[in-house]
């Protein structure tokens, strides 16, 4: 499938999982965190590390949180448990080390990209500067005392 031909506000299909997108000022975005526990060329991204594991590899790694033994507050304002892999998966996404970032063989799907430091900073001055955007990025749900926000974005269009 053409994933560069997705107009913004589409959803998009990548290895297993439907995201949604989002126009964010003149930038378009997925509208939630990746899910992905593979490269874009379909290799297998390091997984199931122990805490010690994931604290000592140079390699790129993916996570879940709550998974396996991993330490865990299972705590938040929707009632749900965060410690159970699969409704942490489906709601939060995964988690990736900045080895996993930095691989050449890409995370986001092709036409997409982890975002750069530049494109924060675009994305945070149009939701209103620093002290406003984390607010704004946060999921409507599930954050500990009700802190909730509007919806969460991770790869970047191209």
């Amino acid at each position: 499938s053409c994933v560069e031909c997705v107009e913004c506000g589409d959803f998009l299909s990548y290895q297993g999982s439907i995201y949604g997108t989002v126009t964010q000022g003149s930038q378009c975005w997925f509208s939630e965190n990746l899910r992905s526990e593979n490269y874009e060329n379909g290799e297998a991204i390091l997984g199931s590390l122990s805490a010690s594991e994931w604290d000592m590899t140079t390699s790129g790694a993916v996570a879940v949180y709550g998974e396996g033994s991993s330490p865990c507050d299972g705590s938040g304002s929707s009632g749900a448990n965060a410690c159970n892999e699969e409704w942490s998966l489906n709601t939060y996404g995964c988690l990736y080390n900045w080895y996993s970032v930095e691989d050449p063989r890409g995370l986001c799907p092709g036409g997409w990209h982890v975002p750069t430091d530049l494109e924060w900073t675009v994305l945070t001055d149009h939701l209103g500067g620093a002290l406003d955007a984390g607010a704004a990025l946060k999921t409507e749900s599930g954050w500990w005392n009700n802190g909730n926000g509007w919806p969460p974005c991770t790869c970047k269009f191209t």
